[in-house]
């Protein structure tokens, strides 16, 4: 579990440590990460979000790789204001 890297790390530290779990990720494993950056969502995927709230959790897994793939280029993208109407 890695809480909020956004408010521990500087930029150039937070980006290697995102690329460094882009590396090691794996299906067979569960890393949990909680951020308010959209940075950190965009670099990570998109499609690897999971909303939880009081109606329950709801993933974003389905997205098509094009989509998921547009919002890591663009990682200053303001992403969770769209993912979250409350945001």
């Amino acid at each position: 579990m890695i809480e909020e890297p956004e408010n521990h790390l500087s930029h150039t530290n937070l980006r290697r440590l995102l690329a460094r779990v882009a590396d090691l990720a794996s299906r067979d494993e569960q890393l949990f990460i909680t951020a308010h950056s959209s940075y950190v969502l965009n670099r990570i995927g998109v499609d690897g979000l999971q909303l939880v709230g009081a109606r329950g959790i709801t993933a974003l897994a389905g997205l098509p790789q094009d989509t998921v793939a547009y919002f890591k280029k663009l990682p200053g993208y303001d992403t969770l204001r769209i993912a979250w109407p409350g945001g």
